[in-house]
């Protein structure tokens, strides 16, 4: 009975041959080209064979040629009751490569191959087979022909013999030679052939191990095995595009003798140039009044796997065609079945256009749409504007309590945020919107000691705004280091003898950089009556607990300062007292907690 075996380095079929050797030849109808053959045989040269249970057509009919064939390659050991077989593939006009079949025919003297009944016969695209159930010493002679898919087998004769013997000494082999890239994912690994005492060069077989790491291909991933006496492989399935990878190369005999040469190469990927495979939208619903669900079936990629590929979607108001220009996405989305498409219009009529990208930045093609009309969306959302600020020297800091809308989720509700420093903030465009669902912003770049008014309006997915005009105003505070620092000290009181880095008067250095510290919590050394003071106290509210303050500002009799109220001359020394505005904004910081703002 014939029993097919596998066997893990090549694909082959095994078979029995003491069953075969007096298989069943049909009488023929006939002589020569007069010759017929009935039902579930066909003719081969004067005979009738068995064929199935289908009429084969003729192997010589017009129209239906043999395959072209050379025949056996090699026969050798593979054990010592089996011998393998191999052959280089044929070609044919009409039937592909992978399609055909093999007859293998077994005798035991030269010539005496019974053509009317294979030995073996191999499922399509074979390049070997391994023949057992043989007698160990014993000379056995193959031949090997080429069916197309038609039936049509070729009629060579080439022969080779062979005895089934033990081998237990693998192959000679130098290993790789090179790596060079054929895709993305694929490398191509070449190498000389090796030989053997028993196997011959086409009977051969090779192993393909590969690694990332230099050093580690001879006992990485077997990425392929090659089928006899091929001196190349296309390793496929690697990782990652454009990048290097080490391969290692080991041949076997026939009988499974493998040799362990450490030899590496060294090869990389190619550009990832091939778009995924995908079939676009495949659903559309849940539609608000500037949104749409969209699902999908996932791509599939000669690289990349489904959850790092990018669905990307396109928004039409018509339907699209072969000339429609894309554009960029109204929404993207890595991985999944399915995403929540946002901006569109409301009350709208939309063809969704759904394509995949991978991470090499390749998109299909495909143009099919799914359609879907946005709700009406008329109403703005409802509000109460502002309810509390927060002011700096240049920031503000607004807040509010979140609105709600007949259609947006409050999450999706965004904040636009008006302001002037004279007039109606609403008759100039809004200065900054919020992200959505917020319900405090900062702004910054304002203006020190400055007069300011905000109105904040909620805004829905429609653009629908509300319509709130309440209205919060305040000053910023005086800023030390624009107000103080720059706009008074460094004018009126750093110069060299007085308050400079040069030997300053009492060690009070006020110039940029150096002031603050100068100045805040630091004692005052020269103070009336032996009083403490600090410099500028910046835990009291009043000025005049500031010996600063007292200085550029004291309390005058006569023209005379008040011995209870500084010591010394009132400063700037030698210079014009300050202005009323800036005495002002010096009392002011202080009473705002002389922050180092």
């Amino acid at each position: 009975m014939l029993t097919p075996k596998t066997r893990s380095r090549v694909s082959t079929w095994v078979w029995g041959l003491g069953t075969l050797a007096c298989a069943l030849v049909l009488p023929g109808c006939g002589d020569g080209d007069e010759m017929t053959c009935g039902p579930g045989t066909r003719k081969n040269g004067s005979q009738c064979v068995p064929h199935g249970d289908v009429p084969i057509p003729d192997a010589g009919a017009e129209g239906n040629q043999p395959p072209t064939f050379a025949g056996i390659t090699s026969v050798a050991p593979a054990s010592e009751s089996a011998l393998q077989v191999t052959w280089s593939p044929a070609t044919d006009d009409r039937t592909a490569e992978s399609a055909l079949r093999y007859h293998v025919y077994v005798a035991t003297t030269s010539g005496g191959q019974n053509y009317g009944a294979a030995t073996v016969t191999t499922p399509p695209g074979a390049q070997s087979a391994l023949i057992g159930g043989l007698t160990n010493g014993q000379t056995y002679f193959i031949v090997v022909r080429a069916e197309d898919a038609d039936g049509a087998v070729d009629d060579n004769e080439a022969e080779q013999s062979g005895a089934p013997a033990r081998d237990t000494t693998p192959p000679s082999f130098a290993g790789a030679t090179s790596a060079e890239p054929v895709g993305a994912t694929e490398v191509r690994v070449r190498w000389s052939p090796g030989t053997d005492d028993q196997t011959p060069a086409p009977g051969l077989s090779y192993t393909v191990r590969w690694s990332t790491e230099a050093g580690g291909a001879p006992t990485g991933a077997v990425g392929a095995v090659s089928v006899p006496g091929a001196t190349s492989v296309v390793v496929r399935g690697l990782p990652r595009a454009q990048s290097s990878y080490y391969f290692n190369v080991r041949a076997s005999d026939a009988a499974g003798n493998s040799e362990s040469n450490v030899v590496e190469v060294s090869g990389a990927t190619g550009n990832d140039t091939t778009a995924p495979v995908f079939g676009g939208c495949t659903g559309v619903g849940a539609p608000g009044a500037t949104k749409a669900v969209v699902s999908w079936d996932p791509a599939l990629d000669d690289v990349d796997g489904p959850d790092v590929i990018t669905y990307h979607v396109y928004a039409f108001t018509e339907a699209p065609g072969p000339e429609t220009p894309f554009g960029s996405p109204v929404s993207s989305f890595v991985g999944g079945t399915q995403g929540e498409v946002s901006g569109l219009a409301n009350d709208t009529t939309y063809y969704l256009v759904c394509r995949a990208a991978d991470t090499a930045g390749n998109e299909d093609g495909n143009m099919a749409f799914r359609v879907t009309r946005t709700l009406v969306d008329g109403e703005p959302p409802t509000f109460g504007g502002i309810t509390a600020m927060t002011l700096g020297a240049t920031t503000v800091e607004l807040s509010w309590d979140a609105g709600s809308d007949d259609q947006t989720p409050v999450s999706a509700l965004v904040y636009r945020v008006y302001q002037a420093s004279s007039g109606n903030p609403l008759d100039s465009p809004a200065v900054a919107q919020s992200p959505p669902g917020a319900t405090v912003i900062s702004l910054s770049g304002l203006s020190s000691s400055t007069p300011y008014r905000w109105v904040v309006r909620a805004v829905d997915e429609a653009g629908n705004e509300s319509i709130n005009t309440d209205e919060h105003s305040g000053t910023t505070k005086v800023s030390f280091r624009s107000d103080i620092e720059a706009g008074i000290f460094d004018v009126a009181c750093a110069s060299s003898g007085c308050h400079g880095t040069d030997n300053p008067q009492q060690g009070l250095t006020l110039a940029s950089g150096f002031a603050y510290f100068s100045l805040v919590g630091v004692n005052a050394i020269q103070t009336p009556g032996g009083s403490t003071l600090k410099r500028v106290d910046n835990a009291s509210s009043d000025p005049r607990d500031s010996y600063l303050y007292r200085k550029i500002d004291p309390i005058l009799v006569g023209g005379t300062p008040d011995p209870n109220d500084i010591v010394g001359a009132r400063m700037p020394f030698g210079g014009a007292p300050l202005t009323s505005e800036q005495l002002a904004k010096v009392a002011l910081w202080i009473q705002q907690g002389a922050e180092n703002n």
